[in-house]
């Protein structure tokens, strides 16, 4: 008798990247904030081109970017 390992086959896609946005403050502008946001892999990331008044604000537009990234199935390359 012998022992047989089985494994999933392999997946045909490649895995969707989750994405995370951060405020920080703008190295520009001093007192203002811009978002940054980054893939959960680190192999993609982006940053906003405007400041924003607010950390809040700059924290909202980022993650509306990150989300529209992740809901658009953005894959790792």
């Amino acid at each position: 008798m012998f022992n047989r390992t089985w494994h999933d086959p392999p997946m045909s896609k490649s895995p969707t990247r989750i994405f995370k946005a951060f405020a920080r403050p703008c190295s520009v502008n001093i007192g203002r904030f811009r978002w940054m946001v980054v893939a959960n892999d680190g192999g993609h990331s982006e940053h906003a081109t405007n400041s924003y008044v607010t950390r809040d604000a700059a924290q909202m537009a980022g993650d509306a970017r990150a989300q529209t990234l992740t809901d658009m199935r953005y894959v790792a390359q």
